[in-house]
């Protein structure tokens, strides 16, 4: 028996799938026969990567995507509910994978200039987001997601989040962990896992890093000596997809960082 494609024929949706970590698991998703719905926080770089993708793979013409703002506690649950609509319509019915990647900027504050205000808005994206999808799959039993051990949910964390740094607020990655095991157990048979990520690049890593020179030193500090490419870290999304037996796991990725 010839080993089977597991994501053929699937729907997915990749929230923050337009950029980054993101693209590259649409991509993956995408060159293995899925129906890839992505988002983005902006139309114009929406339309860019999905003509990107389009590009990439011209026989696959199954990706679609939405415009969606996280940033908003108040909006969040709608504008993420809206998201999952349009991809239910635009794959053509329930998904079995949801994937989020979404992040957005990680703001460097002095724990002694930290309030609860800045100390909470790191939350509402990284953590709240991925909550509130949990939910509204719970509120819709089979309508968002297939129920079933084939479906998938699949977080972000960071190994900030294990090896933490001054100045930046990372708490909300390790709550992210716990919410990952918390959703696998609500949500069963529906796999819910977590990518624990190590340095990638990526313009949030860049950023982050001070520009080239603090990335060679972000690769000094592991065992492979590199900062990989998103597509990378992606097949590990790939696998937490593909593997009916993945669930309630915390997957680190780190490039040996934790060992180095």
């Amino acid at each position: 028996m010839a080993h089977p494609n597991f994501l053929s024929n699937s729907r997915t949706v990749v929230i923050g799938g337009s950029d980054g970590i993101g693209f590259a698991v649409a991509s993956g998703t995408l060159s293995s026969g899925s129906r890839v719905h992505i988002t983005s926080a902006t139309p114009e770089k929406l339309a860019t990567k999905i003509q990107l993708l389009r590009s990439l793979y011209p026989g696959l013409t199954h990706v679609s995507g939405s415009t969606v703002d996280l940033s908003n506690t108040e909006t969040l649950e709608a504008n993420l509910q809206a998201v999952l609509d349009s991809a239910i319509k635009d794959t053509g019915g329930p998904l079995d994978h949801i994937v989020y990647t979404a992040g957005g900027s990680l703001h460097s504050t002095a724990l002694a200039e930290t309030t609860a205000s800045t100390a909470l808005n790191s939350f509402t994206v990284r953590y709240l987001g991925p909550l509130l999808v949990g939910k509204l799959v719970a509120a819709h039993p089979g309508c968002y997601l297939t129920s079933a051990a084939g479906s998938s949910i699949t977080l972000t964390s960071g190994m900030w989040a294990h090896r933490p740094i001054k100045g930046i607020n990372v708490a909300m990655l390790g709550a992210t962990e716990v919410l990952a095991r918390t959703l696998a157990v609500e949500l069963a048979p529906i796999r819910v896992n977590v990518i624990v990520a190590g340095p990638v690049q990526t313009d949030l890593l860049e950023k982050l890093a001070g520009g080239k020179e603090g990335i060679l030193k972000a690769a000094a500090g592991t065992l492979t000596k590199q900062v990989g490419p998103p597509e990378g870290i992606a097949e590990a999304y790939l696998f937490c997809m593909r593997s009916s037996l993945a669930t309630g796991q915390s997957f680190i990725v780190d490039n040996g960082v934790s060992l180095a």
